[in-house]
């Protein structure tokens, strides 16, 4: 028997969902994975080749302003109108709503001991001219994190349901029911391989393609893994807290960050770096955060 080709196109959420989807079914074969942030216009004839030949495209919902047209889900469903099933980017920054992105104007990312992720905390204790000391305490202080935070925790759940009303295949109420249960993401858009799976068997069963029930409960590695940083103590949520940073070793050239391994960080010795690399940084931290 044929089996049911797929195409999953989205950001790195995409290359775990295919292997577990080709791990808990034998139906299908998922025979391609466009990670959305990496294509670029010249990879406009192979991605239609890939696409031409899916049964079906599963495709995070990427807006009409996203620069590579050809992969806008608008786009899809006008060129495979019996083809596209659209599900979320699933991005929740419950856990860690301190945690956010600098950008290098024309440059992409600041890089830093945890990867692309920076901390607001860290970033405003350094421009106020706090220590280390006082740093780490704040990270850890619940009533500064809630007052600071909490807000941003309900909003962001809040926004995952409204974009899921834009999305074939729903998640939102397995994430609400298990929030407190588990850690479902390690940063915003880093979900567990818990989430995962499921979010996998929806698929699945969105579409109609069986899958092995025995093989959705073995054990699986963590595929997005790689930065854990601390959860934030203010969001009410009630896991220990383990002060302790996953995230890696970095050597620092200015706004150049290279990575030498894995590295797990105590708070002082990833306040330590993060101060570090802003002070090589100065201009860029204080133009964007100074006021």
């Amino acid at each position: 028997m044929d089996k049911h080709k797929i195409v999953i196109v989205g950001n790195c959420q995409a290359r775990p969902l295919k292997q577990i989807i080709d791990s808990i079914s034998d139906e299908v074969d998922v025979i391609g994975t466009p990670i959305v942030h990496l294509l670029k216009d010249e990879n406009e004839s192979e991605t239609n080749a890939l696409l031409d030949q899916a049964d079906t495209i599963i495709t995070q919902v990427i807006a009409d302003n996203y620069p590579c047209k050809y992969i806008q889900t608008s786009r899809l469903k006008a060129d495979y109108p019996h083809k596209v099933v659209t599900i979320l980017n699933l991005f929740y920054s419950g856990y860690t709503p301190d945690w956010l992105y600098v950008r290098i104007p024309g440059k992409g990312t600041l890089k830093g001991p945890m990867g692309d992720y920076h901390n607001l905390t860290i970033i405003e204790a350094w421009l106020a001219g706090k220590n280390i000391e006082q740093t780490t305490l704040l990270l850890f202080d619940e009533k500064f994190n809630q007052d600071k935070y909490q807000d941003m925790v309900e909003a962001s759940l809040a926004e995952l349901s409204d974009r899921e009303s834009q999305a074939n295949v729903p998640i939102v109420d397995f994430i609400f029911d298990n929030l407190k249960k588990e850690r479902l993401f390690f940063t915003f858009n880093h979900p567990s391989v818990f989430l995962l799976k499921e979010y996998a068997r929806r698929i699945l069963t969105t579409i109609n393609i069986h899958y092995s029930k025995s093989k959705l409960l073995e054990s699986m590695p963590e595929p997005l893994n790689q930065f854990i940083p601390a959860l934030n103590p203010g969001v009410g949520f009630d896991f220990p807290i383990i002060k302790e940073f996953k995230g890696l070793e970095v050597e620092i050239h200015g706004d150049n960050i290279t990575n030498k391994g894995l590295f797990i960080y105590t708070p002082v010795q990833l306040v330590q770096s993060y101060f570090d690399i802003y002070s090589s940084n100065e201009d860029l931290i204080k133009d964007k955060y100074g006021s």
